[in-house]
């Protein structure tokens, strides 16, 4: 049992060398268990029975691991079952008890269960989760009864095998202190646990850190502190919940204090943010107030993230017609350029003729490009799409539905539980990490070991930090917002990103048109979960919900719903939208391919876009007449149809406008000029000499 520790008082062994039998066996079982195991024997002379505590368990799946019930008084000597043991992220569990089901009524269907409610059922015991889950424990049982149901682990906690020895059962104990509390200033926070007692009542919950004990003062069924941390920094926490009759848990922890970032000129004010996410988590659902020290998805959380994500920008190189890539990342604060990625076949020579085609993202352009509208709405779309994603809300909820969002930090049938799922285990480039579980988590419930190595590779250069570390999404909330924000601004082949889309910055090719997409809220959708909510001819229930948290933060926020400025809604829906499936033409083609477009609307381009001089081998001036205002988009396209330059991205009134194009350090030859109002596009030729 590599890196266990076993103490056994040489006292103990005078008096009760019997019992090593017993305790080799205990040995073997958890030799195999867990390589941090370590069995605590302690002899009270003044007691009638010896203690058994286990610590280090919280790497073990509940149900896995029992210790055996041994009893004989007369003897004098006794053994105790811990009743439970947990894993929960950044805290180790240690239970001090015994366990028996006497008491505890035996399961049956629709029973009409609460939250924390107990039931045995094939000889063990099992626990109610809390709300949003506790509706699950009523449902049917070849669903939900408690161990054999097929998801019955959504809806109940495992706790103890039953056992005939004594009755007290420990106290039950989670820490709610996240990992990242934000602070202006070193000001008083609430430190809380939850504890509850199954078959007695709590005496005591005290709070140990910095060098003092503090006594928690009750408060519904949760236990808490006010503190003032002396610096910003991390501190490590000891928590323990005591019953009546003695039996104890204890839960140790860490969480860090950071400076919180000022909103400053930030898009949006906290009050705005806050009436977004007004029910997000952190909201004690008897009050329906929001815990500042367990406000997860905080507005400097958000504003934290969106600063670390301006550090970095990426040159995206691809192989014409293939999904192969050179990923290059820049620290823009110390201008340092890594290559983070080469796909193997990038530079095979079969390869080696097609041509590369490059695309720079600055992440520091995500709610900060185009006019304060475009910007606006970028936020409200983005918003609106993790809300749904992490939404707790229902029709009657307080608030209504979409004033719940970002209520889940992780995929539900996931927190709190062992469950390991999304591995690609097949996957070269990012490998799954033995025993590590990559469901979804964060804003945009970042899923499957490829995407965790992904984006630790934008956000660290190396991939293997969240390979390993996959629990970091949701031990910090900047981070967890940086993994949505990187997934909103970073393009998928032959998918644009979600950002382009809300800036105007894509331009759907002829091909996508056929296909109905079109720039506005349906297309992010169809680019995030496409596959599943798109395409079906009606409109999917979650695509609704997603349109109607964006209608509700484009009120908050006071704009429009689409590109055009109009506040219809028109393009929020993905029903008739084709989603991707796989490869698909270059959007290169679509200017060789518009050919027949451009000769069409060069009618149109008379009148009201106009260059001179033309040809020319230095400056052009471009002159357009707007009828109606309305955000406009100005770009310069080359004769392959790649995008050369943008000079326009913004709101413009009624009138004449004109901007200048330098050409002198052109390669000569066609390009195009395309001006995009509103759902109108006009197109005229350039010559560069």
């Amino acid at each position: 049992m590599k890196n266990s520790v076993w103490l056994i008082p040489e006292t103990v062994c005078q008096i009760r060398c019997k019992a090593l039998p017993i305790l080799l066996f205990l040995l073997l079982i958890f030799g195999k268990a867990s390589t941090h195991a370590q069995l605590l024997w302690s002899n009270d002379p003044a007691s009638e029975t010896h203690e058994l505590k286990i610590s280090g368990l919280h790497d073990i799946i509940p149900g896995t691991v029992s210790l055996i019930n041994y009893s004989e008084r007369e003897q004098g000597y006794r053994f105790y079952k811990p009743v439970a043991y947990y894993k929960y992220e950044n805290q180790s569990v240690e239970i001090n008890a015994t366990a028996g089901c006497d008491s505890i009524p035996s399961y049956v269907e629709a029973g009409g269960y609460a939250a924390g409610s107990q039931v045995q059922n094939n000889g063990k015991v099992y626990q109610c989760k809390e709300w949003p889950y506790t509706g699950w424990c009523n449902g049917v049982a070849s669903a939900y009864a408690p161990g054999a149901g097929t998801h019955w682990q959504d809806a109940w906690t495992f706790v103890s095998d039953c056992g005939n020895v004594g009755t007290n059962q420990p106290p039950q104990l989670t820490s709610l202190i996240p990992a990242t509390i934000y602070l202006a200033t070193l000001d008083t926070v609430t430190l809380k646990a939850s504890a509850s007692d199954p078959d007695g009542t709590i005496s005591t919950v005290t709070f140990a850190l910095n060098g003092q004990t503090y006594n928690g003062s009750l408060n519904g069924n949760q236990y808490q502190i006010p503190w003032v941390p002396p610096s910003f920094g991390t501190y490590n926490v000891e928590i323990i919940a005591t019953d009546n009759e003695g039996a104890s848990t204890t839960v140790s922890t860490s969480f860090t204090v950071q400076e919180s970032t000022s909103g400053g000129n930030f898009l949006i004010t906290e009050a705005q943010y806050n009436e977004i996410f007004r029910y997000r988590y952190g909201t004690d659902l008897a009050t329906l107030e929001l815990d500042p020290a367990n406000d997860f998805f905080s507005y400097s959380a958000f504003v934290e993230a969106v600063h670390r994500m301006a550090k970095i920008e990426v040159l995206f190189e691809r192989r014409s017609g293939t999904n192969l890539y050179r990923i290059t990342r820049t620290d823009k604060t110390t201008n340092v350029s890594t290559v983070i990625r080469t796909d193997q076949d990038f530079n095979a020579e079969w390869n080696l003729n097609k041509p590369i085609l490059t695309q720079t993202v600055d992440y520091g352009t995500f709610g900060n490009e185009g006019s304060q509208t475009t910007r606006l709405r970028e936020l409200a779309a983005f918003m609106a799409n993790i809300a749904q994603e992490t939404t707790g809300g229902w029709d009657t909820a307080p608030g209504g539905r979409y004033s719940w969002g970002l209520y889940f930090r992780e995929e539900q049938g996931y927190a709190g539980t062992n469950n390991i799922g999304y591995r690609d285990e097949g996957n070269v480039n990012y490998p799954p990490a033995p025993g590590k579980s990559y469901h979804g988590r964060g804003p945009i419930q970042l899923s499957w070991n490829y995407n965790y190595g992904q984006v630790s590779e934008f956000l660290y250069g190396d991939k293997n930090i969240m390979l390993n570390n996959p629990e970091m999404v949701i031990q910090d909330g900047a981070l967890a917002f940086q993994t949505g924000i990187w997934f909103w601004m970073t393009p998928q082949y032959p998918k644009p990103s979600a950002h382009d889309v809300m800036v105007g910055n894509w331009t759907p090719s002829s091909y996508d048109l056929q296909r109905n997409r079109h720039p506005g809220l349906g297309m992010t959708v169809n680019i995030i979960n496409g596959g599943i909510e798109c395409g079906s001819g009606s409109e999917n229930v979650k695509v609704t919900h997603r349109i109607g948290h964006y209608r509700r933060f484009a009120g908050i926020l006071n704009v429009t719903t689409d590109l055009d400025n109009s506040d219809d809604c028109s393009y929020c829906g993905c029903a008739h939208m084709t989603p991707y499936r796989g490869l698909e033409p270059e959007p290169t083609a679509r200017l060789t391919l518009d050919r027949e477009t451009i000769e069409k609307e060069q009618v149109l381009s008379d009148e009201n876009l106009k260059a001179y001089p033309n040809p020319s081998a230095g400056q052009f001036t471009l002159h357009y007449q707007l009828k109606e205002e309305g955000e406009v988009s100005l770009s310069i396209y080359d004769a392959s149809g790649s995008q050369v330059v943008n000079l326009v991205n913004e709101y413009q009134e009624v009138g004449h406008h004109s901007v200048q194009w330098e050409a002198s350090g052109m390669n000569s030859g066609l390009y195009i000029v395309r001006l995009l109002t509103g759902r109108q596009v006009k197109l005229i030729k350039l010559m560069v000499e």
